[in-house]
């Protein structure tokens, strides 16, 4: 008997969100603060007019006001709370295509811990790991089929609690990514009114994938 060692490289690309569900989004707007800003997650099916692609993509559109909270105000579509959650640990960053944006700053937000709701069904807020981008708005006369791409390191998410900055959090638990969320937000009475954002795919991705010890007995 013979022992053989060798090597395998782990995958260094895994879809997130393509082709997208319905079922696993869920609506968490202000109004949960009394807010009234509104979100809709819609899935664009391939051959309808905003889509070329030939898997679906998500439509995350709606309306923002800041008026009703004194110069705050969010809207979100987040992951289910039954949602599986992810292994992100052999990964580095994500990559979202985007093949339309109205030109507002939207955010991407991952969560480690997860809290029950509360009895009156309220969400409990723990750490936020989110970050930022915009990009200009998507001009009429684009080449059909055209996507930008935001590149997203994991190592570039900032900490927030109720929207403060957290600089004594543990690290993000890569391995256990409990839930996922896009939203969009007043950023202090900066922006508000309708929003529309089309998303084609979200990927996570590694620049150097990580290799995988297997051994073989002879």
């Amino acid at each position: 008997m013979s022992i053989r060692r060798f090597m395998l490289r782990a995958s260094s690309f895994l879809p997130l969100f393509s082709p997208w569900e319905k079922s696993q989004w869920i609506t968490s707007d202000d109004t949960v603060r009394n807010g009234t800003s509104q979100s809709f997650l819609d899935i664009v099916d391939p051959g309808a007019p905003e889509n070329p692609f030939p898997l679906s993509i998500a439509k995350f559109h709606g309306h923002l006001d800041y008026d009703t909270l004194g110069g705050s105000g969010f809207a979100s579509q987040r992951t289910i709370n039954d949602w599986p959650g992810l292994d992100l640990s052999d990964y580095d960053h994500i990559v979202i295509e985007i093949p339309y944006t109205d030109g507002k700053k939207y955010t991407i937000n991952l969560k480690d811990t997860v809290l029950p709701p509360t009895e009156s069904g309220a969400e409990q807020a723990t750490i936020s790991w989110g970050f930022d981008f915009q990009l200009p708005a998507t001009e009429t006369k684009q080449r059909k089929g055209a996507i930008d791409r935001v590149v997203i390191n994991f190592a570039d998410l900032v900490p927030t609690f109720r929207g403060r900055v957290q600089n004594d959090t543990a690290p993000l638990d890569l391995a256990n990514i409990k839930r996922v969320s896009i939203m969009i937000r007043s950023f202090f009475a900066k922006q508000n009114g309708n929003f529309e954002l089309r998303i084609k795919s979200i990927n996570a991705k590694s620049s150097a994938p990580s290799l995988l010890k297997m051994r073989s007995i002879l």
